[in-house]
């Protein structure tokens, strides 16, 4: 369902994989070895999954984002308490010794039922963009989006810094669907916007997106 590559590493996401009865979803990092090889690294399932919660699939894995030694897991169906399909982003970090290891998990600023942060991602640096799909909100007309923006601070956890959306009201846009990102730019898919979809381009100035 995911992939992504930078440098000599590259991640695979396998959303339905399984664990026991139920399917958390599972991450797997390669390394490309010195003989042009890939070799496997590790294979990463979400730490805090409970079997017990209502849903039975995280979908961990259903987008990826890798940057430098940063790697960001969307979990488009993890619960959160008892708001179902919220969703969350895991953030892992490669340590000195080349373990991945989990620094973070982001949740929706506004978390909805069925709200599916984490349904797309995109990292540069130390920021990230992260979309919830949201399409289960009657009151947004399956429009999409909104796009986060988070800043990662300095002691690894991430801090919503802006909220991207779009100025036109339009129904089943699916805002958010696609993201690219570039420093103080980001490039927003919207597959269902008009009659052959749309990207949105945003930049930042000072502390502004526009």
């Amino acid at each position: 369902r995911a992939v992504a590559v930078d440098g000599s590493f590259a991640a695979v996401g396998a959303p339905g994989a399984e664990e026991g009865t139920k399917e958390p979803g599972a991450g797997t990092l390669f390394e490309r070895l010195a003989d042009g090889a890939w070799a496997q690294r590790q294979r990463s399932v979400p730490t805090d999954f409970d079997a017990g919660r209502f849903n039975e699939r995280e979908r961990f894995g259903a987008a990826l984002a890798l940057d430098g030694t940063r790697l960001a897991v969307g979990a488009r169906g993890d619960d959160l308490d008892d708001t179902r399909q919220a969703g969350a982003v895991y953030v892992y970090e490669r340590n000195p010794s080349g373990t991945w290891v989990e620094v973070a998990k982001l949740r929706d600023p506004s978390p909805l039922a069925f709200g599916e942060f984490g349904d797309a991602v995109a990292l540069d640096g130390d920021r990230m963009l992260v979309t919830a799909k949201r399409l289960s909100d009657p009151a947004t007309n399956y429009e999409g989006g909104p796009v986060y923006v988070f800043d990662r601070q300095p002691l690894g956890a991430g801090t919503g810094s802006a909220t991207l959306t779009r100025s036109e009201a339009e129904g089943r846009a699916f805002f958010g669907d696609a993201l690219a990102l570039d420093g103080d730019r980001a490039l927003i898919g919207a597959g269902g916007a008009g009659s052959n979809g749309r990207a949105y381009v945003y930049e930042r100035a000072g502390t502004v997106w526009t």
